[in-house]
């Protein structure tokens, strides 16, 4: 779905309480729902006077409508095209890609970002021997060829240790999020309380699993040459929030049924050939097999 950035004057945007963008947010959230689930908003940007909001929509009189029903003003609206970030000079470009451009969500610090609903992967377009994306052509092989000829040498240069760390804010329904070069904005949910204009924590782990199983079945597919025009991973997750709230002993506490829906178009792959993609994205995909091997869990206290 094409994305936009839409420029908002708002005078004094900058000096808007908690109280007021959550306002704001949640008129933007009532619209949303009414006019369903073809226009997203995926997070804005507060600046002095304006406001920089990015959307997925089909088109822009889809975003003009949402302003128009929200009362928000979109002076300017403009289509994403390309996309470019750190890792746009890390890679290895040997072709051009006529297809089109796909979205990607964008890593930003202090970001009143929502997620409105359960996280969806992007989508990779596939071909032998590499695969395209956003006008780039990888050779995955030879990216990982070293990497794997230095790990086969040094055992333990392939051991990693990732980090995330969350901070404090002004109220204790939010928190920030620091994970890998990026820092985000995290709630309770709003069943539990939430103002519901942030991720919260369980749709960060969804996130997490969709995230790492649509890498790991893309990197295999383009491993194994299946051309695919569409992989695309959805991530479901069920529980019932009395447990977190302490008012039902008998109701566990975090999510009790875990669903992921993969949808790969691959006309020309054969049977063998995807019955084999979904044993070795499974097989190695980092967050699924934690969940289903939980590792040893340790808890440190620090007080003063």
């Amino acid at each position: 779905m094409p994305k936009f950035v839409i420029e908002r004057e708002i005078p004094g945007a900058g000096n808007l309480t908690d109280a007021e963008l959550r306002e704001i947010s949640r008129k933007s959230l009532a619209v949303l729902k009414g006019m369903g689930p073809e226009i997203q908003w995926l997070q804005s940007y507060v600046t002095g006077d304006k406001v920089y909001c990015v959307y997925l929509a089909p088109d822009e009189a889809a975003i003009r409508e949402h302003a128009k029903r929200g009362g928000f003003p979109a002076n300017r609206i403009s289509a994403v095209r390309r996309l470019i970030d750190p890792a746009t000079a890390e890679r290895v470009a040997t072709g051009h890609a006529r297809g089109r451009n796909l979205p990607r969500r964008q890593n930003g610090a202090r970001a009143l970002a929502i997620s409105p609903g359960p996280f969806r992967g992007a989508l990779l377009c596939l071909s032998r021997p590499g695969f395209e994306c956003g006008g780039h052509l990888m050779d995955l092989k030879s990216v990982q060829k070293p990497l794997k000829e230095k790990y086969r040498n040094e055992p333990s240069a392939s051991q990693i240790t990732l980090k995330a760390k969350g901070g404090q804010t002004e109220t204790p329904i939010a928190c920030s999020v620091a994970i890998g070069r990026a820092i985000y904005d995290a709630q309770a949910h709003t069943g539990i309380g939430g103002a519901g204009t942030a991720a919260c924590s369980g749709d960060l782990l969804l996130g997490a699993l969709s995230a790492c199983s649509q890498i790991t079945c893309q990197m295999v597919a383009a491993a194994m040459g299946i051309q695919a025009e569409r992989i695309e991973v959805t991530v479901e997750g069920d529980l019932d929030l009395r447990g977190t709230l302490g008012i039902a002993k008998d109701v566990p506490v975090g999510f009790e049924r875990l669903q992921i829906r993969f949808d790969i178009r691959a006309p020309q792959a054969t049977p063998e050939q995807l019955r084999a993609l979904q044993e070795k994205t499974e097989q190695y995909c980092v967050v699924m097999q934690t969940l289903v091997h939980p590792p040893h869990l340790e808890s440190v206290w620090v007080t003063s």
